[in-house]
């Protein structure tokens, strides 16, 4: 497919048209075209056509052209436009994945140097799939300019958003230019630069593994899947979630629960969560911090406890509106527009009906954890009642 430049406009002057670069094509000191009557005709056509082909047939038969004059023709066009960048073509989609993964049940196919998707973490995701939901491509070259507004700007990451895409920049990145990706969440393109240094190509996977999980937590959400910033442990066949600030004590606090409890940590960082009627359950994810633990388990959830430090250890019950709060402060699904901020409170007032919420004041003792236990095991028979 053709895609045209958003940095050119047609322009009559003094009776011609001319095909004019503005803005950033301007400010690039790009070629303007005078455009005869064959040449506005295939502008137009740009739009329907996907190749030279189509484009020197509808000259044919349209124009009554003959068809080998209408092939040079279109040639000369369209390898002018592209020299000069007032066109691009758009990669097919046709090319096979370097790997596919499944993640939450959605297929996620790779496109690119396997190397720039090296990390650990994402080999027990693989997948032998024909079957791909979304797309995420790496592409060495540079990015076509396109018009967007920032939106988010922070020093790690800034967001912008344009008519299509959001954009992802890496301010401390060297090697990536940008991240861009398509609203519907279906398919996204980063843009590197070429190094034939694998540790620099490993740089660039590192980024590319935070780029890939915004764009699959972005998707996820047309789903009904949201992450939650927080640390799983599984107990009595039931995940329970422990969140809160950095340095609120998730870590200390699960590695206790799997001293004394011989308990299962499911993910040091971040976890899924998904409603299905009256039962919420968690999906495993690749991603999960500095902590390196992780699994593709699919288990029940059973509460979310929030941590406090304290100089003693306690539960407090939480009113209705502050369990919503809390749980809308711990999602790290996108919430860039006012719309994707109201979607993640709804998801957290369905939620927080559904399992035990409670915040944990507690210290780095070992009594820390037998104190929410006792609160853990108490609520397995409040929410079998609630849920009849």
């Amino acid at each position: 497919m053709f895609k045209k430049s958003e940095f050119y406009t047609l322009q009559e002057i003094a009776g011609d048209i001319y095909l004019l670069p503005y803005g950033q094509a301007l400010a690039e000191q790009r070629h303007g075209f005078r455009m005869n009557e064959t040449g506005l005709y295939l502008w137009e056509k740009l739009d329907v056509c996907d190749d030279k082909q189509m484009l020197a047939e509808y000259l044919n038969k349209e124009r009554g052209i003959k068809a080998s004059v209408a092939q040079y023709s279109v040639d000369q066009f369209v390898d002018r436009l592209l020299q000069f960048k007032v066109i691009s073509m758009e990669t097919p989609d046709e090319e096979n994945p370097c790997k596919v993964l499944n993640i939450a049940n959605i297929n996620i196919g790779l496109f690119g140097d396997p190397i720039f998707f090296y990390r650990d973490e994402l080999k027990a995701f693989e997948r032998n799939s024909e079957r791909v939901d979304i797309r995420f491509a790496v592409r060495i070259e540079f990015p076509e300019v396109m018009q967007s507004s920032i939106i988010i700007r922070t020093p790690q990451l800034v967001v912008e958003e344009s008519e299509e895409f959001f954009i992802l920049y890496y301010p401390k990145q060297k090697y990536v230019h940008q991240v861009r990706f398509t609203k519907d969440g279906c398919k996204a393109i980063a843009y590197v630069y070429e190094t034939g240094n694998d540790t620099d190509r490993k740089l660039i996977g590192d980024t590319l593994h935070n780029a890939l999980r915004v764009f699959f937590f972005y998707y996820a959400k047309t789903r009904g899947y949201f992450a939650l910033n927080s640390a799983s442990i599984l107990y009595k066949d039931k995940a329970w979630l422990f969140s809160g600030p950095a340095r609120s004590g998730k870590s200390t606090h699960v590695e206790l629960w799997m001293r004394l409890f011989d308990v299962e940590c499911l993910n040091g960082d971040i976890n899924l969560i998904a409603i299905e009627g009256r039962n919420a359950y968690i999906l495993g994810t690749p991603w999960c911090g500095t902590s390196q633990i992780y699994s593709n388990r699919i288990c029940d959830l059973g509460g979310i406890i929030f941590l406090a430090k304290d100089i003693y250890d306690h539960v407090e019950e939480l009113d209705q509106s502050t369990k919503g709060l809390l749980i809308t402060q711990r999602i790290i699904t996108p919430a860039w527009t006012i719309k994707m901020l109201e979607e993640n409170i709804e998801f957290a007032n369905r939620l927080k009906d559904l399992i035990l919420v409670c915040r944990h004041h507690c210290t780095k003792n070992f009594e820390a954890v037998g104190v929410i236990k006792q609160r853990i095991d108490e609520s397995k028979y409040e929410y079998q009642v609630k849920g009849q």
